[in-house]
């Protein structure tokens, strides 16, 4: 004999279905979440990477001097102003390892060089260099003179 028609069971199979499709919209909603955030990653590193040019001449560094090269690059970015654009230099000539770096930007252009016999001693230069530069930008007599040339102009 068959069982007799029940609405509450039918009422019961609605509200799982529903919850179901709850269930996978919000799994969706997550998933094009996630995918979202991946690619705004992917799109700033690409301008980050786009920022900065790093160009190493007359030898191949390890990969911890690449890294150490990398570091001192993204500390210049944090100083740097943000639309700045990042080249760097290293070249080995006869024992001598010589950096520049050139920062471009709508603020001005900011270029320093340094040579030492150690690879690692040039980023300190080559920073102590560029923040006298991009100090003296933020100084507020620079500032009310480049607001009166922008005005003038």
């Amino acid at each position: 004999m068959s069982e007799p028609y029940n609405r509450l069971d039918d009422r019961q199979a609605e509200e799982k279905s529903a919850s179901k499709l709850k269930d996978s919209q919000t799994a969706q909603d997550y998933s094009v979440s996630a995918r979202s955030e991946s690619e705004r990653f992917k799109a700033e590193s690409h301008r980050e990477h786009d920022r900065v040019q790093t160009h190493f001449h007359g030898f191949s560094p390890s990969e911890a001097n690449r890294f150490y090269v990398d570091s001192i690059v993204q500390r210049l970015a944090e100083e740097a102003p943000r639309d700045a654009v990042i080249r760097v230099e290293i070249s080995l000539h006869d024992h001598v390892f010589r950096g520049m770096i050139h920062v471009r930007s709508h603020s001005g252009r900011f270029f320093a060089t340094a040579s030492s016999a150690h690879f690692h001693d040039l980023g300190p230069l080559l920073l102590g260099r560029l923040r006298k530069q991009l100090d003296r930008l933020r100084s507020p007599r620079s500032r009310a003179r480049q607001t009166s040339l922008r005005a003038g102009a």
